[in-house]
């Protein structure tokens, strides 16, 4: 969950990156503590979409936030989605210093997710992506890209400017074993198809953003058991993506 002292960690950090904006899932935080709101300071502040609690749990899951310099203003969009197995929302972000407004979504996608809550999202990113400047969605998808190197809508020259996705078509990188999971392949296929319908570029997991790394930045580690044999899981299920033309 997130806590006053993972804030002020993600602000120190924020900091030494020179970073002006940082968008947050999975906070598991409800609406009993919003209250967090107000102990932010330091120049900061926090927006806090609380988590909704699931029906047939007790158990809160999702939830996202945005942290935020005081000299930007946020101005939250229409239509967002706040449900047990979705949320969505976009705000336009100004500043006096910035002549052009940037819109950023943030999401966070359960794994159970139904394909009409899909197609509500894909419809709240396609308004999203209509507004001029610059579009950036961030999020948990749980999704995957399976062996796909491009999106479908580049062309030549374009995968030359971003370059090919590295992640999930590595086999060190995807999950061990197929996933038989069909809501999984739903996600998947949906997922694939909100790039090309959108035009969206995947910023993270790049060939080019891995390299001075040397190492892999997926975002999702698990270990699975099967038989008597233990395997691991890495790879990218949360992406950082933006409209093509800015």
């Amino acid at each position: 969950m997130l806590t006053l002292s993972k804030v002020f960690s993600l602000q120190k950090l924020a900091a030494s990156q020179h970073l002006d904006v940082l968008a947050l899932t999975e906070t598991h935080l409800t609406e009993h503590n919003l209250d967090l709101v107000n102990e932010v300071t330091s120049k900061w502040r926090l927006i806090i979409i609380p988590s909704p609690l699931r029906r047939h749990s007790q158990q809160e899951k999702g939830g996202i936030a945005l942290i935020l310099k005081e000299h930007i203003y946020a101005t939250p969009r229409d239509n967002n989605i706040n449900d047990e197995t979705e949320q969505i929302y976009s705000w336009t972000l100004s500043s006096d210093t910035c002549n052009e407004n940037t819109c950023v979504t943030i999401t966070y996608i359960s794994p159970v997710v139904t394909s009409d809550t899909l197609q509500k999202i894909h419809n709240h990113i396609q308004n999203s992506r209509r507004m001029t400047g610059a579009n950036i969605i961030l999020g948990d998808f749980n999704s995957y890209l399976g062996n796909m190197k491009y999106e479908p809508h580049l062309n030549v020259a374009e995968q030359g400017i971003w370059g090919p996705i590295s992640g999930d078509p590595s086999p060190s990188h995807t999950p061990s074993r197929v996933s038989s999971n069909q809501n999984a392949n739903t996600r998947e296929k949906w997922f694939k198809n909100l790039l090309t319908s959108s035009e969206l570029v995947v910023l993270n997991g790049r060939e080019h953003n891995i390299a001075p790394y040397k190492t892999f930045p997926y975002t999702h580690f698990q270990k699975l058991q099967e038989s008597s044999t233990t395997l691991t899981s890495e790879t990218i299920i949360d992406y950082a993506l933006t409209n093509k033309r800015v």
